[in-house]
């Protein structure tokens, strides 16, 4: 529906109202007593989970670098796991995954200088890439075909190498840049690889691209007007990258095709004040965003603007939030998911757009029907699944309906917050569950609707009751479940191919599901047993049995 909206309202003002929805509260993704000296994020290319590593210097917690993950979703993060080599100075860490490995790198000054490092996993030797000289940035980049591109400024050139199988094996180190060069990005761009950075004695956004997967580079090139300062870099699905970087306290935005740069543009409008921290991201769908801090209003905020056109025009900027002073900015995007984390009050805040449904519910099992299909007494009982889109916030509970309507479609109100459903005292009849899932901020998915047909004349429908496990093994004992219609009195025998009785179990059950766990069997002979299982009702009087047979083998 959204999607909708925009195409049909194409001005800027409902791209504004559309950027504003579906964002998190900021939420503190650290919690040391330390300085934050830098982070990094990125989202996996296998399932949208987020990595973040940071530097922490002072404080309680060790000097050094750590790692978490989210889990479960994108809000839920793992514990602290520490990187670094030694408790010494380490700062400027990257990270990415790809493949099902996590690949960390970071700056560690344990022998009086700065060197790189690099891991794969978190246990283990790390392996390091840079070659003696004192180091001041790492990017790392994982690649198709199972490659991992890392670049770094040491002393003042930028240098690279290329990971192979998953980062087991590294080619030689090549350099890239003459000198007084830092910052540097790498990507891969349909069959180039690109290396971006800052450089020259002018400060210009230079580059270096590489036709043979990283063995031979071209020479640098400028692809800014002017000095610049903050560069960011992202690229999206197609190889295409993108580049934003403070000039003339402005955001200046381009991009890099395989045909090669198109011409800069101006991202914000501020007419006062100063653009700082700019970076860049790309969804799925192309849309581009930036995100930097400006202080046009006296106090320092979080600004956003878009492009659904290739970055030939960007909307008017949204205000995301406030910063008590201008810092890094990190912002990336998974699918159509934007993440962005900043430092405010010592810690890095997390946020996370998500406007992404949940998948349809689908029906996991009707509970305690091992038949699979529908359901047929008069307590209808089903457990159902959904899971948010790969790096979303997580399904919060679900909008259910039961009626005898084929269409219905629930309120966008959670009446039901577990995955657990049942309706007792169902009259016999065609009915219908519809259900739709939500997620935490708000998403709803599209509604699924399930039939069955109720058709019970039975206070112990014969369908309605079995055992499990069957067969019963070794340290086992069964499980006896059945459906009566009314409350009533039971009685289980247990008896051997002979007639002999073996157990016996009386009590009385509600109206609907009801469990005989108490039999223990476990000292019997294998071979096949029987239970028989008597109810009476106690409002009517009615009486059912039936017999069914448990088999042993220990």
């Amino acid at each position: 529906m959204r999607k909708t909206i925009l195409t049909v309202l194409f001005n800027l003002f409902p791209i504004a109202l559309f950027a504003l929805t579906g964002w998190t509260d900021p939420l503190p993704i650290t919690n040391v007593s330390g300085s934050i000296q830098d982070f990094a994020f990125s989202v996996s290319a296998d399932k949208g989970v987020g990595l973040f590593a940071y530097a922490c210097n002072g404080g309680s917690a060790n000097n050094g670098v750590y790692f978490k993950n989210s889990t479960e979703n994108i809000l839920s993060w793992s514990l602290n796991s520490f990187l670094s080599t030694v408790n010494n100075d380490s700062l400027s860490p990257s990270v990415a995954g790809i493949n099902g490995f996590v690949y960390n790198a970071w700056l560690d000054n344990n022998l009086g200088i700065y060197r790189v490092f690099l891991r794969r996993g978190l246990t283990g030797d790390p392996l390091e890439l840079s070659g003696g000289g004192n180091c001041s940035s790492v990017n790392i980049f994982s690649g198709s075909t199972g490659s991992v591109h890392a670049v770094w400024s040491e002393d003042g050139v930028i240098y690279y190498k290329k990971g192979f199988n998953n980062g087991s094996n590294w080619s030689d180190v090549k350099t890239i840049s003459s000198g007084s060069s830092e910052n540097p990005f790498v990507f891969e761009s349909g069959n180039l690889l690109i290396v971006l950075w800052q450089g020259g004695g002018s400060s210009y956004a230079e580059y270096s691209t590489s036709s043979d997967g990283g063995i031979t580079w071209s020479g640098e090139s400028n692809f800014s007007s002017s000095g610049i300062a903050s560069l960011s870099c992202s690229v999206d699905s197609k190889g295409v990258v993108y580049a934003v970087w403070e000039q003339a306290d402005k955001v200046y935005f381009k991009k890099y095709k395989i045909s090669g740069w198109e011409m800069e543009k101006t991202v914000s409008t501020n007419v006062s004040g100063t653009a700082k921290n700019p970076a860049i991201t790309i969804d799925t769908d192309g849309i581009i965003y930036v995100v930097w801090s400006d202080n046009r209003t006296g106090a320092n905020k979080i600004y956003l603007s878009m492009s659904e056109d290739e970055g030939l025009a960007f909307s008017s900027e949204i205000i995301l939030g406030t910063l008590t002073q201008p810092g890094k900015l990190l912002f990336t995007s998974f699918k159509k998911n934007l993440h962005l984390l900043y430092k405010e009050s010592g810690q890095v805040m997390y946020r996370i757009k998500d406007t992404s449904a949940p998948s349809p519910v689908s029906i996991k099992s009707p509970a305690y029907h091992p038949s699979g299909g529908g359901c047929n007494n008069n307590c209808p009982v089903f457990i159902f699944e959904s899971s948010d889109n790969d790096g979303g916030t997580g399904v919060k509970g679900f909008s259910c309906a039961f009626d005898k309507s084929a269409a219905t479609v629930p309120s966008e109100v959670i009446n039901c917050p577990s995955n657990t459903l049942s309706f007792p005292k169902t009259e016999n009849g065609s009915w219908y569950l519809h259900v739709k899932a939500m997620d935490l901020l708000g998403n709803w998915s599209e509604t699924s609707h399930f039939r069955m047909v109720i058709n019970n004349t039975s206070l112990l429908p014969e369908n309605e009751v079995w055992s499990a496990p069957n067969p019963v093994r070794s340290g086992q004992n069964p499980v006896v479940r059945y459906f009566v219609t009314d409350p009533s009195e039971v009685e289980m025998t247990v008896f051997n191919e002979a007639g002999d009785i073996v157990a016996f179990v009386k009590k009385n059950a509600l109206m609907g599901i009801n469990e005989i766990k108490d039999l223990n069997i476990n000292d019997r002979a294998n071979g096949v047993y029987f239970y028989r299982l008597k109810v009476k009702s106690v409002q009517t009087g009615v009486s059912a049995q039936l017999v069914k047979k448990i088999l042993l083998l220990r």
